[in-house]
């Protein structure tokens, strides 16, 4: 109880939570569970800083701001324990009760039952037990397929459920629970949230982890008996939204550590001195020595005992189209110049990783759309110590001429970027209405890699 106090004080503490908690309450007890979304359209300015502060995310300067009751709820443990359970805390707020759904885990079919009796109070106090409430709370919708999965083999769907377990918990105690933000990522007002580190460098095969949890290195691939499972549950822990494509596959197994070996990988460089071992690598001496760009496959760059760039920058470019026009344009220069076309895929993190012993700065630019800033607060959330805006600011926006439409669907509205840089020039850009392609900064891109920034 005391832990669920300490919650409603927090919260008791700012004026800006009156009206996300009414509706909290409301959605509560329209669905007797912890199910919905408050909406809170117009936010004042203290309702963006509070919901901002405890959720540890930028909900400033939004026309609307979406909380799920299982966010909250979740956020809510994270911070104060376990215990801060969402209807034991709206009760504590407003002194009165809420209404629960009698058997809202047994009117879930068989695989509900299951959670409820057998997995459950084995996972209870874990961030695996943490997820099977996210499972039961979003199982008509997101885990349909488990369920159905279970129906028609129990034996072999609950195997793979307590594997999805055993692989959150074996992944939480290596870099969850102890884990803290880079000291230049704001985390609002609170402090005691968990939240992920950056990878280790090298990340580690996904067959290798998948073998010690399974038995199967292929079980948990994205194409694997467990992919779909396993990935939901890394999207939740890392509050991404579910892969819809390789690339972003990649992506979200590189922010728990993995590499895709099964999936196709590769990154266009200009500039990278390699060796295997002792013995300098002659494909990038050839292209090196001709100051020509060429490909990295992710079997390449696995092979690499070593890979410098030139000096102790990389200039990191998103747009093949103005990578290849900036190599072009500084073909005189020894320069590293990275093409992350792929977004931060397995190849591209590969290489950063091999040529991060000397800590080199990432110069990154990108187009100026809100795909280009995901993948740059990727990469800064990566490596946010050596990570650089480059081009990436409010007067190179207003110099460029937008030239795009800013189209964002309602989900992308509420998505905060990390990155302080990156954030003012999105709001910049939400207030314009207008995207600018990276093409048409060529020419200060190629001048600043002349100059050496």
């Amino acid at each position: 109880m005391q832990v669920v106090l300490e919650c409603v004080g927090h919260i008791k503490e700012s004026a800006g939570f009156g009206r996300l908690m009414e509706g909290l309450f409301e959605a509560y007890a329209r669905h007797g569970r912890c199910f919905g979304a408050v909406r809170l359209a117009d936010p004042a300015p203290e309702e963006e800083a509070a919901v901002s502060g405890y959720f540890g995310r930028d909900y400033y300067d939004q026309a609307l701001i979406r909380i799920g009751l299982a966010d909250f709820e979740r956020q809510s443990q994270k911070l104060f324990g376990r215990e801060a359970k969402l209807d034991a805390v709206l009760e504590a707020y407003f002194n009165k009760r809420v209404a629960r759904r009698q058997g809202s885990r047994t009117d879930l079919g068989e695989f509900g039952t299951f959670i409820e009796t057998e997995l459950a109070p084995r996972y209870s106090g874990t961030e695996a037990g943490a997820w099977l409430d996210e499972v039961c709370a979003h199982m008509r919708r997101s885990y349909r397929a488990a369920a159905q999965a279970y129906a028609e083999n129990p034996r072999e769907a609950g195997d793979m459920a307590r594997n999805i377990c055993e692989a959150i918990n074996k992944l939480a105690a290596k870099k969850y629970a102890a884990a803290s933000r880079p000291k230049n990522v704001s985390t609002g007002a609170l402090s005691r949230s968990p939240v992920f580190s950056s990878p280790p460098a090298p990340s580690i095969p996904l067959s290798e982890f998948s073998s010690k949890i399974t038995g199967d290195p292929h079980a948990l691939s994205p194409a694997g008996t467990h992919g779909d499972l396993f990935a939901r549950a890394l999207a939740w822990l890392y509050k991404s939204r579910y892969p819809s494509n390789p690339e972003e596959f990649c992506a979200l197994y590189l922010k728990a550590g993995f590499v895709c070996l099964g999936q196709a990988s590769l990154v266009h460089v200009r500039g990278v001195k390699a060796s295997h071992g002792q013995t300098p690598c002659e494909s990038c001496d050839f292209y090196n020595k001709r100051r020509e760009a060429f490909a990295l496959t992710l079997e390449n760059i696995g092979g690499f005992d070593r890979a410098e760039p030139f000096g102790n920058k990389v200039y990191v470019i998103k747009n093949l189209e103005a990578f290849s026009a900036v190599c072009e344009r500084t073909r005189g220069f020894d320069r590293t110049v990275v093409c992350a076309s792929g977004g931060l895929n397995a190849a591209f993190a590969l290489l950063i990783d091999k040529m991060g012993a000397g800590s080199p700065k990432l110069y990154f630019s990108c187009d100026m759309d809100f795909a280009g800033l995901s993948v740059a607060d990727a990469v800064y959330l990566r490596y946010p110590r050596q990570f650089v805006p480059w081009r990436l600011d409010k007067a190179d926006y207003e110099s460029a001429a937008p030239d795009g439409e800013l189209a964002l669907t309602d989900r992308q509205k509420e998505t905060g970027l990390h990155c302080e840089e990156l954030a003012s020039l999105f709001s910049a850009m939400r207030k314009n209405g207008k995207t600018v392609s990276q093409s048409s900064l060529v020419e200060q891109l190629s001048r600043d890699v002349c100059e050496g920034i």
